[in-house]
């Protein structure tokens, strides 16, 4: 799992994705991106052979992201407005959690707005599962860690606890018992 210190730009784990304050209700497949970045700029001291070293101008990488269809409404919307021409800057945070779901650190990006949307391929033949791919570009960001790291991420709905193999239905057996 990636940590704030390492600021590498792809982590392997669970995210959860909230905008505009809207209740978390969309997990994320992976992020890549939006950390901030600068520049040394290395100038001449006058006449003698002595440099100075300074940053140059910060930028933040584009931040994307992959994500189910379901529970994705406030990304739909922003979607839909940018194809309507209202493009619309959002703030939000990704809450980045081990596999035990528990929060690592949340990444919190301001003013960002939509640069790409890349939706699935519609094959009834693919095996894969169907991941819409977003980029945007904010203009802050903000790394915070979190406090108690065994917090769980919480959303919207939370998933049934029950085990799957005893709702599933099956024509076979008329009653179900594992």
């Amino acid at each position: 799992m990636t940590s704030p210190a390492t600021k590498k730009s792809f982590t392997s784990g669970h995210f959860a994705l909230q905008i505009d304050g809207h209740k978390t209700t969309t997990f994320l497949r992976n992020v890549s991106g939006g950390w901030v970045k600068a520049g040394v700029i290395d100038d001449p001291m006058g006449t003698s052979s002595h440099r100075i070293k300074h940053l140059g101008p910060v930028e933040v990488d584009p931040m994307a992201v992959e994500f189910g269809l379901a529970g994705s409404s406030p990304v739909l919307k922003w979607i839909q407005g940018s194809w309507s021409r209202q493009w619309g800057r959002r703030n939000g945070q990704i809450t980045h959690a081990d596999f035990n779901l528990n929060q690592t650190f949340e990444h919190w990006f301001y003013d960002a707005l939509l640069l790409e949307a890349t939706f699935p391929t519609l094959d009834a033949n693919a095996r894969e599962a169907a991941y819409l791919k977003c980029k945007w570009q904010a203009e802050r960001v903000r790394t915070l860690a979190t406090p108690n790291a065994n917090t769980p991420v919480q959303s919207e709905t939370p998933p049934d606890q029950k085990d799957r193999k005893s709702t599933r239905l099956n024509s076979s057996h008329i009653t179900t018992s594992y």
